[in-house]
């Protein structure tokens, strides 16, 4: 999921990982243009929820989430359009 949060970004997704052989490796941030504008490599994967907080991203009209498991495969999460006031070049 990725939401705004004041005036940044906040994306998260909740996935119970039992050990190293089940945990969620990464976390991307794609534009409307399928461009990574943000990009975390977890250390601790042995979390319930994973979280990547990031400033606004300039430009961006659409934002959409994607998370990787090791077991699982990519997920992707549901895209949000920025309001017009933050796809101002920052």
């Amino acid at each position: 999921m990725v939401e705004i949060v004041g005036s940044n970004l906040e994306i998260s997704v909740n996935h119970a990982a039992k050990n190293v052989d089940h945990m969620v490796t990464h976390l991307i941030l794609l534009n409307e243009n399928r461009k990574i504008v943000a990009l975390e490599i977890l250390q601790d994967g042995m979390t319930p929820k994973y979280t990547m907080r990031l400033s606004m991203v300039a430009g961006a009209k659409f934002l959409t989430p994607y998370a990787y498991c090791n077991l699982h495969g990519m997920w992707k999460g549901e895209t949000l359009e920025l309001p017009s006031s933050s796809r101002e070049e920052l």
